[in-house]
């Protein structure tokens, strides 16, 4: 006798059909399309994670250097001003301008615009057509004083 008898067989051992093995099949494919859903999920909540801190560190990093140049600047405007009480005196607008001819033009420092609207850049106000006011710089409306 051979050390293996091919013609034994293994009958008592339940056979599993085709149909199974397909449903089998089908159901490890799912199961690992979730686990890969899953996984791409923790990747790409964690790699988020990471992003988010390296921008705050950097944020905040920022901020702190923004603060410090801030304070240098505010500490040189105080030591400017103990040293230099006197604030310069601001340029006015020019009432005339001489031609080389010699002929002296007067000039009128509100220009007046199409749609009726006057820009004065001597007091940096725009008037419009219904005479509100309006401050340049800032962009607010200006409250005209009418009992002064």
């Amino acid at each position: 006798m051979s050390s293996f008898d091919t013609s034994l067989h293994f009958n008592w051992l339940r056979r599993v059909s085709v149909w199974q093995e397909l449903q089998n099949w089908r159901d490890q494919q799912a199961n690992a399309a979730v686990a890969a859903d899953t996984s791409a999920a923790l990747i790409s909540k964690m790699s988020g994670a990471a992003t988010s801190q390296i921008q705050g560190s950097a944020k905040l990093a920022a901020q702190a250097a923004l603060d410090r140049v801030n304070a240098a600047i505010k500490a040189k405007q105080a030591a400017n001003a103990k040293s230099n009480p006197t604030t310069p005196p601001r340029p006015s607008a020019p009432t005339s301008i001489k031609l080389s001819t010699g002929e002296t033009i007067p000039v009128d420092p509100a220009v007046t615009l199409a749609g009726g609207a006057k820009v004065n850049l001597g007091d940096g106000t725009l008037t419009l057509s219904d005479g509100t006011q309006i401050d340049i710089k800032t962009g607010l409306k200006k409250t005209v004083d009418v009992t002064a």
